[in-house]
C-alpha cells in the first residue's frame, strides 16, 4: 500500500493470501479513514480474519459481521518508486522516542504555517532547530550512532513526527539522507517493509 500527497510518501509491502488487480486499486482517503475506524473496533473480535474485495469500481472490506463498500478512484497513481531513493550517503540510527522528544522540544517554536525545523547530523549527535521570528529559537540534541559527514536540513517537522508515531512501539529508527536538496527517508531498523519518504524544505 502507498500513500502521498506530493510533499512526503509511505509505503508498506506486506505478504497476504489471495490476489490484487494487476494495476492495483486506488482508494479513497475517506474509506480508508472508515476502514481504520471498522478495523480498531471493539465490536468484533481481533482474531477475526478481515477480507479486502476489488470487484470493478468498488471495494469491499468485510470483518464479522460488517462490511464497508467504497467506490475506487479512477484514474493512475503516480509512480512512486521514482521518488523513493535508490542510495543515500547518510544512515543514521537512533532512539524512535529520543527523536520524536527532539522534533516536539523544537518544534514549539517552529513557525505555525510551516512547521519547518533543520536537522543537522555530526558524529554522535543529530541536533533538531527551529526558530520563529516571534517565539525565538529552540534546539535540542540528541544521541545517535553515526560517524559520517555532516549534513543539515531542513523538513516540516509535523510530517517527522506523524511517521515516527505511525510507526509504534519500536524501540529505534533509521533516518537516511544525502543532502538539502534530496528526499529523506524513514524507516524502522531492521525493517524493510516500511518507508517513509519526505521531501525537505528550504529554511
Amino acid at each position: 500500500m502507498v500513500a502521498t500527497d506530493g510533499h512526503r510518501l509511505a509505503m508498506i509491502d506486506r505478504k497476504i493470501d489471495g490476489s490484487v488487480p494487476e494495476k492495483g486499486a486506488i482508494l479513497p482517503r475517506k474509506g480508508l479513514m472508515e476502514a481504520k475506524k471498522l478495523l480498531e473496533s471493539g465490536d468484533v473480535p481481533d482474531e477475526d480474519a478481515v477480507t479486502l474485495w476489488i470487484d470493478g469500481s468498488i471495494a469491499k472490506i468485510v470483518r464479522g459481521h460488517a462490511e464497508l463498500f467504497m467506490r475506487l478512484i479512477e484514474g493512475d497513481f503516480p509512480d512512486y518508486r521514482q521518488v523513493i531513493p535508490k542510495s543515500s550517503k547518510a544512515k543514521i540510527s537512533l532512539s524512535r522516542a529520543d527523536f520524536l522528544h527532539a522534533l516536539g522540544c523544537a518544534s514549539v517554536v517552529s513557525s505555525e504555517r510551516a512547521k519547518g525545523v533543520r536537522i543537522s547530523v555530526k558524529s554522535g549527535v543529530l541536533e533538531v532547530q527551529a526558530s520563529n521570528p516571534d517565539l525565538g529559537e529552540g534546539s535540542y540534541e540528541t544521541e545517535i550512532a553515526y560517524n559520517g559527514d555532516e549534513l543539515s536540513i531542513g523538513f516540516n517537522g509535523r510530517y517527522l513526527i506523524e511517521a515516527l508515531t505511525a510507526m509504534g512501539d519500536g524501540d529505534r529508527v533509521e533516518f537516511l539522507a544525502s543532502d538539502d536538496v534530496s528526499p529523506g527517508i524513514l524507516r524502522p531498523e531492521g525493517d524493510d517493509s516500511y518507508c517513509y519518504v519526505v521531501m525537505p524544505m528550504r529554511l
